[in-house]
């Protein structure tokens, strides 16, 4: 057994690890290695004074005053090298000092040694025996043969040794001192340690034994953990090269894939930009060919009217007084409205390149050098054009299939309806977890069986279903029911909601619900766009919503919960909200499915009112398509509409199939009746006796004759007048002489003698067209002559009769007009005169605005092929940049893999070097603690325990803590391309081909070009002007600012009954009074201004304040309101308010459009209003006493709400004056909350401008923004300026 525990003690624990040889007054550091103290003494020259560091484990070794000499000796290690070298054979193996013999140590003879004294430790030859055994100061010694050491006597001998003495007394230590912690001896206890407590040395010895056995365990525990971390970091040292070279390969392919990318993009977006250009071609020359049909139209009806007015005799003006009337309205009204909105179709073409840093960006896609921790040992739908919009007729129930149960045709709750590309009806059968496809005879074809409740379904153009239900994924279903793909929607906030409303749009995106979210998804599955707020608000969502998508992309969202439907546009941003909760016309409860016609009417299946509603594209109202009482709904839920104009409808657990009455436009399906103006495309109605039934128009052969009697202008004749005109009342063609005023015969000679002589012509009065013609007299005799007959009585028409409209003659009124109410034409046509010539300036208008627009559009024309170019270009070079980019970042990540893998060589070969030093430092204290437990004496053992002790802790504490700490530095190499769409992402960088507005000729008042809608900075307070008071410059509430065309405020003082003037700087100009009350201002762009709160009128200043004219405001429904709020639009028309209608008028003052309800609904008006315009010609309305503003297009068709009474964010209480800034941003007078408040164009709230604890608000009213950047605020009463 001993034999064994010696073949463990290691050559290097005998040997000095400095010189390599046998120790030499051996000495232990604190770190329990022992080295030779002449090698120790040699070493402390070489360091820093007082420093000492263990050659082997580095650590500080503290030196005691008198230096190494002061350290502890190691006696251990002269008694161990004795015993190794008195070992006996081991497993059959003789050592070389057994095979030739242990020389004799007392002598030089080199005879072998047979003996061996335990006391002198010498080996002895016999002859040196002898002696020694002779000698009285040895004869007494113990000596064992050599012999002896085969059976282990000699190691016993030896271990049982006490070689530890006292340095002091030079006497063995045989007691330990627990107060000093020392070991001492006898002579010791007496003098110097008699009151301290000792023991003797065998008692402390057993004692720290067993301390030290029990953490000998946790450092032999450590120094296996210490072996195992060496053999795994070696392992990830001989993985790191091949990682390096992978993560190398990983980054030239992604930017090869990129680079793939790129090219594939950059093809695709100049693919898309010539496609754009093609379609946009067809485009303008569409839009070019209407602007000129258009133009046309008005010129053809300013010069009708022109000729009417001048040459029409008063029963010619009566004639037509109707139909012009009429066609003066339209082509004022609906040719302005349809140029605005082909205007806003209109956009510029360039080349959006993102706002970004390439080279970071492309970084982005390229990825990563990823290091992981190293893991070591633990410790489109099918296009259905149908149209049941404005159609009265109720649509007729053609059959009822399906009854609840279970078996082919019979239904469990069919939710959803979709039309097949095939023309088959497909049914989601929620609870019987199937799809049921129906044929177009709606006979039972085949069903497809599901392991999830299906809720909706679409349809694909290439006739695969998507088919919601199934957690957050969509199934993707081919004709014949097989599931060819799973779609996952990522980014749902609500994890416990599945895909609800699916829909698929003419783009060919998916868009789908989860919960309150929309997701718009492309073809593929990759989720393009999100939108969805939680709440009850005006633009929020409830968990529960179906969808559907019109003609122009717009998402349709049927909202459960909120009881009513909201439109947002192909971006996701909100338009408008229609119905309420309610039974009533247009309220609805708990709508479900919802489609649109082919006309984009709106229709839903309102489940607890049991009907079907319709709205139009605008959210109006029209009515209850389908009833429980007339058509029997129970709960409808799904809906479809078939190309074959069937509706069919999910009744509980049925279908009904409805037959609706189709009205369609074309000629070719109804010819009969219709015809359309060669000129302008107008469809003109036809009389029951056809075109023959159409009114004559007498006035041109008239002018006809005028013309052709014209003098001589400027000097040249007409070719009539060259050649002559021929007589008409003969066929010799004998130039005419002369002209019959009655007969409107050009006469020669000869027939003029015969006219002369018949009794029924011989009064005519003729005249000669020589003589008459150069004085000008024929052609007022033709002009003044009367050529309008009765029909029936072929007398002249010479009264006009009111109550038929129409005009008559004199046998007529004796006859069957004697009772009606009626006049002399002449008196009649003045009148209609006077309101032609009123509307005449309108259409006169209109025409130059669409010479104007003609002229833009051809520019926008020229300019497009231009645009495309240079777009063009443009991806090329951002193309090119991009590449550039990838191969420089490149270059920069190949780059920084090789110093990391330098810099990680570096690191990991110190970090095995340290690891096998802590081995190595776990190993030796193992092992001295083995031997001095095993062979060292009580002695020995308590003058090395505290040292030991300490070493054995640090040692299993310390090093596995830093073990820890390295392991937790150690990372595997990786490369990490991003998980993304290459093309989708580098289509981002490369940039989009961006569409902007036209820019078309505005007529509005000033184009005020500052804008304040994202800024952060608060306006800066510049001055305060005035104060309350009659003198000038001082105001008694002023309620509104306007800025002239010379760059002046304009004040309505309205208490002091005036207009006040301020220069730019806020000084006191001049005054303009009035008697009456100022409400507000606005100006027009030839400096004039408008001024209201007379009554119905609007009063029309000069520069000057001279009172140009006055519109007098008509059909207002509120006698007791003034004119308030007004403003002028890009078109110059003008928009005033009174009361709770808002007033659209040309700029002669007449009334084009006129809107507005009064009430407290979304769409109603309350009676104080205020009014501005965008440069859309969008109307925005303040509405003070519903505390909001409310949005209209420049029709009158109202967009959305935005705000509501309170004084939190985005809530007003008394908005007054409004206005807006370039950007199209909102800027409101939040009255009664004292301060002004901002809007995004869309309705947004977006911050306080100005409020009353920083900029000292009270009560604001009139706002205004001026070219220079500076926002005026009337403030009670004073103008405060602030820098924006």
């Amino acid at each position: 057994m001993a034999s064994n525990a010696f073949s463990e003690i290691t050559e290097e624990f005998l040997v000095c690890q400095i010189c390599l040889e046998d120790f030499r007054q051996p000495k232990v550091l604190p770190c329990l290695h022992t080295f030779c103290q002449p090698c120790l003494e040699r070493l402390l020259v070489t360091e820093p004074v007082g420093k000492l560091s263990c050659p082997t484990c580095r650590q500080d070794v503290p030196l005691p005053q008198n230096g190494v000499q002061g350290l502890k000796s190691n006696f251990l290690v002269c008694k161990l090298h004795d015993i190794m070298r008195q070992q006996p054979k081991v497993s059959g193996k003789t050592s070389e000092s057994q095979r030739e013999g242990i020389p004799c140590t007392a002598c030089a003879r080199g005879i072998p040694a047979e003996f061996y004294c335990v006391e002198c430790t010498d080996y002895l030859c016999h002859v040196c025996n002898d002696t020694h055994r002779g000698l009285k100061g040895t004869r007494s010694h113990k000596v064992l043969t050599i012999q002896d050491l085969q059976s282990g006597r000699l190691a016993n001998e030896i271990r049982a040794r006490k070689s530890s003495k006292c340095e002091d007394h030079n006497e063995l230590n045989k007691f330990y001192c627990d107060t000093c912690h020392r070991v001492i001896c006898l002579h010791c206890v007496v003098p110097a340690h008699k009151d301290h407590q000792y023991v003797e040395i065998e008692k402390a010895a057993e004692r720290e034994r067993t301390k030290i056995k029990a953490k000998l365990s946790s450092v032999k525990n450590t120094a296996d953990l210490h072996e195992k971390w060496i053999e795994e970091l070696q392992s990830v040292k001989n993985n790191w090269p091949s990682q390096v070279q992978c993560a190398e390969k990983e980054i030239e392919k992604q930017a090869e894939a990129i680079i793939e990318a790129v090219q594939k993009v950059k093809s695709e977006k100049i693919s898309q930009l010539r496609a754009m250009n093609a379609a946009r071609e067809k485009q303008m020359e569409a839009a070019m060919e209407a602007a000129e049909m258009d133009l046309a139209s008005a010129k053809s009806c300013v010069q009708f009217t022109d000729n009417v007015l001048e040459y029409g005799s008063p029963a010619e003006v009566m004639s037509v007084a109707g139909e012009l009337t009429v066609r003066l309205e339209q082509t004022t009204d609906t040719e302005i409205a349809k140029r605005a909105d082909l205007t806003n179709g209109f956009m510029d073409l360039t080349f959006d390149l993102p706002a970004c840093d390439l080279e970071r960006d492309v970084s982005k896609l390229i990825g990563g050098i990823k290091e992981t921790r190293v893991s070591f040992t633990k410790m489109s739908p099918v296009p259905i054009n149908v149209e049941i919009g404005t159609r009265r007729g109720s649509p007729t129930l053609l059959k009822t299939v399906g009854q609840k149960g279970s078996r082919d045709g019979q239904f469990n709750f069919p939710t959803s309806l979709a039309v097949t590309t095939d023309g088959d009806i497909v049914v989601t059968e929620s609870n019987n977890f199937r799809l049921q496809f129906l044929d177009k005879d709606d006979s039972f074809k085949k069903k497809v069986e599901l392991e999830f409740n299906p809720r909706c379904v679409a349809t694909l153009s290439n006739g695969d279903l998507l088919v919601t239900g199934d957690g957050h994924k969509i199934h993707v279903l081919d004709k014949q029911g097989r599931e060819s793909r799973v779609i996952k929607v990522i980014g749902a906030a609500e994890n416990d909601k599945t895909t609800l409303g699916i829909a698929v749009d003419s783009l060919e995106r998916i868009i789908v619900t989860i919960g309150y979210q929309v997701f718009v998804l492309s073809s593929t599955g990759d989720v393009i766009l999100k939108f969805g707020d939680k709440g009850q608000r005006q633009q929020q969502l409830g968990p529960y919503l179906r969808l559907t998508v019109n003609s122009s992309n717009q998402i349709i969202i049927s909202d459960w919960d909120n009881h009513n439907l909201k439109i947002f546009d192909p971006t996701g941003r909100y338009l408008f909200t229609c119905g309420s909760r309610g039974s009533g016309p247009g309220q609805l409860f708990f709508p479900y499915c919802v489609i649109t016609d082919g006309e984009d009417n709106i229709i839903v299946a309102d489940w607890n009112n049991h009907r079907v509603s319709l709205f139009s594209r605008d959210g109006t109202f029209i009515r209850h398509v389908l009833t429980r009482e007339e058509h029997g709904l129970n709960y409808p839920r799904g809906l479809t509409l078939t190309r074959d104009d069937y509706l069919l409808v999910s009744n509980q657990h049925c279908i009904k199939i409805f037959k609706i009455r189709v009205w369609r436009s074309s000629l070719a399906t109804e010819p009969v009746g219709k015809l359309s103006c060669p000129t302008c495309r107008q469809d003109v109605p036809l009389p029951e006796n056809g075109v023959q039934g159409l009114k004559s128009n007498f006035l041109v052969g008239k002018l006809h004759d005028i013309m052709r009697q014209q003098p001589k202008v400027s000097g040249k004749t007409s070719e009539s007048q060259r050649e002559g005109i021929p007589c008409t009342a003969c066929a010799r063609g004998i130039p005419a002489e002369f002209y019959c005023v009655e007969c409107t015969d050009y006469l020669c000679h000869v027939c003029n003698d015969t006219h002369r002589g018949l009794k029924g012509t011989r009064s005519h009065k003729v005249m000669t067209i020589q003589d008459d013609l150069q004085s000008g007299r024929l052609a007022n005799e033709i002009r003044a002559r009367e050529s309008s007959k009765c029909e029936d009585h072929n007398e002249l028409n010479k009264f006009y009769c009111d109550t038929c409209h129409r005009v008559i003659c004199l046998h007529c009124v004796v006859t069957a007009h004697k009772d009606h109410q009626y006049v002399e034409i002449e008196k009649a046509a003045e009148r209609e005169r006077a309101k032609i010539k009123a509307k005449l300036s309108s259409v006169k208008n209109t025409a130059d605005l669409h010479e104007k627009w003609i002229e833009e559009l051809q520019s926008v024309k020229n300019d497009w092929h231009l645009q495309v170019q240079r777009t063009e270009e443009q991806i090329e070079k951002q193309a090119e940049a991009i590449i550039e980019a990838v191969q420089k970042v490149k270059s920069e990540k190949i780059s920084q893999l090789r110093a990391m893998n330098a810099a990680r060589e570096k690191q990991m070969e110190a970090a095995m070097e340290a690891a096998e030093m802590d081995l190595a430092s776990a190993k030796s204290c193992v092992q001295f603690t083995d031997n001095v437990l095993e062979y060292g004496s009580p002695a020995e053992v308590m003058s090395v325990a505290g040292e030991l002790t300490a070493r054995m802790e640090q040692t299993a504490d310390e090093k596995i803590a830093k073990r820890a700490k390295l392991t937790n530095g150690f990372m595997n190499l990786t490369f990490d391309p991003p998980a993304c769409d290459l093309e989708r992402d580098v289509s981002k960088l490369i940039g989009g081909i961006k569409e902007t507005r036209a820019s078309f000729t505005k007529m509005s008042p000033f184009p005020i070009n500052v804008e304040i809608c994202t800024r952060r900075g608060s306006p800066t307070l510049l001055k305060t002007v005035g104060q309350k008071g009659s003198r000038d410059g001082q105001f008694k509430f002023p309620t509104s600012l306007a800025v002239t065309t010379d760059g002046d405020i304009v004040v309505t003082d309205s208490d002091n009954f005036r207009l006040q003037f301020l220069d730019k700087d806020g000084s006191f100009k001049k005054k303009f009074a009035f008697e009456f009350n100022p409400c507000c201002v606005a100006a027009l762009t030839n400096g004039d201004l408008l001024v209201t709160g007379d009554g119905h009128k609007i009063h029309v200043l000069d520069k000057q304040g001279r009172e140009l004219r006055v519109i007098q405001v008509k059909g207002s429904a509120e006698k007791d309101k003034t004119t308030q709020g007004i403003a002028v639009d890009g078109l110059g028309r003008i928009i005033i308010t009174i009361g709770y209608q808002v007033f659209v008028l040309s700029p002669s003052g007449d009334v084009i459009l006129k809107f507005g309800d009064k009430g407290q609904g979304q769409q109603q008006l309350g009676s104080y209003l205020r009014v501005t315009v965008n440069s859309s010609n969008q109307i925005i309305i303040s509405d003070f006493g519903n505390h909001n503003l409310k949005i209209f297009d420049p029709t009158g068709r109202h967009l959305f709400t935005c705000g509501s009474h309170g004084s939190g964010l985005g809530q007003l209480c008394r908005p007054n004056c409004v206005v807006t800034d370039s950007e199209g941003n909102i800027i409101v007078a939040d009255f009664w909350n004292h301060r002004v408040s901002l809007f995004s164009q869309d309705g947004t709230f977006i911050r306080h401008v100005l409020t009353p604890e920083e900029h000292g608000m009270c009560y604001p009213k009139g706002l205004t923004l001026t070219q220079d950047g500076h926002l005026f605020v009337t403030d009670c009463h004073s103008i405060k300026i602030f820098k924006v």
